[in-house]
């Protein structure tokens, strides 16, 4: 069943790992993108130029976030980042973003941030990010 998911479904693939092999900070980071168990407080999906953000973001894992981002396939043009699921995000969550942002601009790729809630839009009014890293707030398509 679980093959037939990964073929005919969402997009979903397995990844194996001896866990004896890999540094505790690369199971970290792997954990917010596919994690058994318990979930982290914030976790990612990528499909394709959009990347979904759900969970909690605050400053113990706003470093975690921007490593995850940072190593997110996005190329050139415009890449959403839906926020339709982020419950919570504090000043460092939402400079963790803004780093990405910045860095995405220099690269040429536009970045829209799909359904943010009011918090991270009045956060990013409150700071001037919009003055440090462009972005578009949009709803989701």
């Amino acid at each position: 069943m679980a093959d037939q998911f990964m073929a005919d479904g969402p997009g979903v693939s397995a990844m194996c790992a001896d866990r004896a092999d890999l540094p505790a900070s690369t199971l970290t980071e792997a954990s917010a993108v596919h994690a058994p168990g318990a979930p982290p407080a914030f976790q990612v999906f990528v499909d394709q130029q959009r990347i979904v953000l759900v969970g909690d973001v605050d400053a113990l894992g706003s470093e975690q976030l921007a490593r995850v981002l940072a190593a997110s396939p996005v190329t050139g043009g415009t890449c959403a980042l839906d926020l339709s699921g982020l419950e919570f995000a504090d000043v460092a969550g939402c400079r963790a973003i803004a780093v990405w942002a910045r860095g995405l601009a220099q690269r040429g790729v536009r970045l829209e941030l799909w359904d943010a809630p009011a918090l991270v839009r009045r956060t990013w009014q409150v700071l001037e990010l919009d003055e440090w890293a462009s972005v578009s707030f949009a709803p989701a398509a």
